[in-house]
C-alpha cells in the first residue's frame, strides 16, 4: 500500500468514526443496550470497509496473462470478476482476476484460493464459526444465535451443509488417523499415564424419516488420579460415531490409549 492509498483509506475511515461518536452520543441518555448496539454495528461496517480496502491493494491474484491449468492445458486471463464475501465483519466485494482454459472449458480464479474462498459466499472464520455453532446447537437455532452473538446471518439450510461438511472433513482425517495406528501401532501415550481409567460405551437406535434406523454409539474415557485425599477423577473425553461396533472398538481404543 503506498501512502496516498493509505492516507485517503484512513481519513475516509475517519469520518466514519468520527460521523459513529455523534449518532452514539445523540442516543438516548441512560439506554446502554441502544449505545452498545450503535457502536457494535458502526465498528463492524469500518471494520468490513477497512478489510475490503487492504484486500484491494494486496492484489487480484493476477500472475501473468497465463497459467498452467490441472488439466494440463493453458488458461488464460480473461479479465476480472467480483465475489461477495460475507466475513466476520459484515459483506465485502473482492475484485479476482479470472482465467479460463479452453483445452477443458473451467475457469478458477487463482485468489480463492489463497484466500480460502470456495463456492459458497462464506470467509473462512464465519465458515469456521457456523460450523462451531451448528456443532453446538439445532440448525436453526444457531443460525438465530449466530446472528444475535456475532452479526453473521445464514439460513439454517446453509448452516447445516457447512456444519455437516465440516463434519465429513473432520470425520475422515480421524478415520485416517486411526486406521494408521491400528496398522502401524500405537502413538505414544501424551503425559502421565493415569492410576486407574474408566472406559465405557453405549448405543441408542434412532428412526430416519423413512422409519429405518440406525444406532449411534458413544464411549466415555474417565482417568482417575491417587491423591492425598483419594482418587480424583480427571475430565472425561467422548467419541461416538454412526458405525458398526468392529469400526468403534478402534476408535473408542485409541481414545482410551
Amino acid at each position: 500500500m503506498d501512502d496516498s492509498t493509505g492516507s485517503g483509506v484512513l481519513a475516509a475511515l475517519g469520518a466514519e468514526l468520527a460521523g459513529l461518536w455523534e449518532e452514539m452520543v445523540g442516543a438516548e441518555a441512560g439506554d446502554l443496550e441502544q449505545a452498545e448496539g450503535i457502536v457494535r454495528d458502526g465498528v463492524l461496517a469500518i471494520g468490513a470497509r477497512l478489510l475490503a480496502a487492504g484486500l484491494a491493494v494486496r492484489g487480484t491474484g493476477k500472475t501473468g496473462a497465463r497459467r498452467p491449468c490441472p488439466c494440463g492445458g493453458t488458461a488464460s486471463c480473461e479479465g476480472y470478476r467480483p465475489k461477495e464475501v460475507q466475513t466476520l465483519v459484515g459483506w465485502i466485494t473482492i475484485r479476482r482476476a479470472y482465467y479460463a482454459c479452453p483445452n477443458c472449458g473451467h475457469g478458477h480464479c487463482p485468489l480463492d484460493a489463497v484466500l480460502g474462498l470456495a463456492r459458497d459466499s462464506l470467509s473462512p472464520g464465519v465458515r469456521r464459526l457456523v460450523g462451531r455453532f451448528g456443532a453446538l446447537l439445532p440448525f436453526a437455532e444457531a443460525a438465530d444465535s449466530l446472528a444475535e452473538a456475532a452479526r453473521v446471518r445464514v439460513s439454517a439450510s446453509t448452516l447445516r451443509h457447512v456444519t455437516e461438511a465440516v463434519g465429513a472433513r473432520r470425520e475422515q482425517a480421524v478415520a485416517a488417523e486411526i486406521a494408521v495406528a491400528w496398522q502401524q501401532g500405537l502413538p505414544p501415550a501424551r503425559g502421565p499415564v493415569p492410576q486407574r481409567l474408566y472406559v465405557a460405551m453405549d448405543g441408542v437406535r434412532i428412526l430416519g424419516t423413512d422409519g429405518t434406523g440406525r444406532e449411534i454409539k458413544v464411549g466415555v474415557v474417565a482417568p482417575v488420579r491417587q491423591r492425598a485425599g483419594g482418587e480424583q477423577r480427571q475430565p472425561a473425553s467422548y467419541v461416538a460415531g454412526l458405525e458398526a461396533s468392529a469400526a468403534f472398538g478402534p476408535r473408542l481404543a485409541l481414545e482410551a490409549h
